[in-house]
C-alpha cells in the first residue's frame, strides 16, 4: 500500500479491524494447538521449555519481519510474549 492512497479513513479501518480478527483467530488456533502440544511432550518426557528453540524460532520471525519491514525489535518483543503464554498454556496443562 502506497502513502498517497485515496482510500478513505473508514475504509482502511475496516481493513484493519479485519486483520485483527484474523490475528484473533490465529492466536487462538495456536493456543490450540500448545494444549496439545502438552500432551505430546509429556508422553515423551520432553521439557516445556526449549530455549534453543524459542531462539532460533525469534531469529527466523525477526529476519522474515526484517525483508518485510517490520522492526526487528518489535517482533521479538511480541514473539517472546506469545511464547511465555503457549509455555503458560503448557504448564496449566500438566
Amino acid at each position: 500500500m502506497k502513502k498517497g492512497t485515496t482510500e478513505s479513513l473508514p475504509s482502511l479501518r475496516r481493513r484493519i479491524d479485519v486483520i485483527d480478527r484474523q490475528i484473533v483467530r490465529l492466536f487462538a488456533l495456536r493456543q490450540e494447538i500448545s494444549r496439545v502440544i502438552v500432551s505430546v511432550k509429556q508422553a515423551h518426557h520432553i521439557a516445556i521449555e526449549d530455549p534453543n528453540r524459542e531462539q532460533t524460532i525469534v531469529k527466523r520471525l525477526e529476519d522474515q519481519g526484517r525483508r518485510l519491514g517490520v522492526r526487528k525489535t518489535f517482533l521479538g518483543r511480541i514473539m517472546r510474549l506469545i511464547m511465555a503464554e503457549s509455555k503458560r498454556i503448557q504448564k496449566a496443562n500438566t
